[in-house]
């Protein structure tokens, strides 16, 4: 389960933002999102136990130099079911 130090929350373009420093990513799933291979995210909030799932949707690199921009995730399906709050946002994490 990841968890998020540190969240800019923008409401009028429901865009929730971070750098990926601030997610308490195992070294294995921080592995895993630098390959490009991570393809969701998963948080659980410490306030009500809920989880809510973000999907990978889009990567922004610089593909010459091998270097990543910022990963953009949406809330699954299933999240927006549960969470209907969350429909529209995105969650964009930063390379830093």
């Amino acid at each position: 389960m990841n968890s998020i130090n540190i969240l800019t929350v923008n409401r009028t373009h429901k865009i929730l933002s971070t750098e990926v420093s601030s997610l308490e990513l195992t070294y294995h799933a921080l592995k895993e999102l630098n390959n490009h291979t991570l393809n969701e995210l998963h948080f659980r909030s410490e306030r009500t136990g809920k989880e809510v799932v973000f999907f990978l949707e889009h990567i922004e690199s610089h593909e010459h130099e091998c270097e990543t921009f910022f990963w953009r995730f949406k809330p699954s399906a299933s999240s927006c079911v549960e969470h209907p709050d969350l429909e529209g946002w995105t969650l964009v994490v930063f390379n830093d």
